[in-house]
């Protein structure tokens, strides 16, 4: 399959005259980065069992080496997916100009912070119901670490040391995917995921 894309030129005007069609647009892809997530996590904890000889040779199955090379692809694609969210969130609201521009930002903190307080007071709350650090100060400062991580971190190859907070990047990817989706009325996403949480814990 040949995949071509090209860069929509008026995003902007789309953004300022069909606001709605551009934040399901952008919930539409956060979704899909988040299902890649989910899938390559299951594919990860099943490596112990698929390394048995019979199970290579009956499924002819390729293994997801969980090295460094594998939290980073991680890291890359929970932050790009928590950016969607986000701006799937802002989008949901009507926008100055102003604010439209301000949206063309990786920055994870820049986003939130520019939710309403409303809206990142229930994002915390929840954050906090899925076992998240109970400090207020680890919070943001765990934000303003993970900032920046899907502009540097895909370069990783560049570097010789970096550090990601994978614990809180998981937690508040979570957090963020559950609250998008019931925020914008998408309950179905919700319930089918805890649905298939409920009966993988059977």
């Amino acid at each position: 399959m040949n995949l071509k894309l090209e860069k929509n030129e008026k995003w902007d005007l789309l953004i300022e005259k069909e606001r709605e069609c551009a934040c399901e647009l952008c919930l539409e892809d956060a979704n899909m980065f988040f299902s890649f997530i989910q899938t390559a996590n299951c594919a990860s904890q099943l490596k112990p069992a698929l390394e048995h000889p019979n199970c290579k040779e009956i499924f002819q199955v390729k293994l997801i080496d969980t090295n460094i090379h594998f939290y980073t692809s991680m890291a890359v694609n929970q932050a790009i997916a928590i950016e969607l969210y986000l701006k799937a969130l802002l989008l949901n609201k009507k926008l100055s100009k102003r604010r439209i521009k301000r949206l063309k930002t990786h920055d994870i903190s820049c986003l939130y912070g520019m939710l309403d307080k409303k809206d990142q007071k229930r994002i915390y709350e929840r954050y906090l119901h899925n076992g998240g650090n109970q400090t207020g100060k680890y919070f943001n400062d765990c934000l303003d670490e993970i900032s920046d991580v899907f502009v540097y971190i895909r370069y990783a190859f560049e570097m010789k040391r970096y550090a990601v907070n994978t614990d809180f990047l998981s937690t508040f990817l979570f957090t963020v995917w559950e609250c998008t989706n019931a925020f914008l009325g998408h309950f179905d996403a919700v319930l089918a995921q805890r649905a298939s949480g409920e009966s993988n814990e059977a």
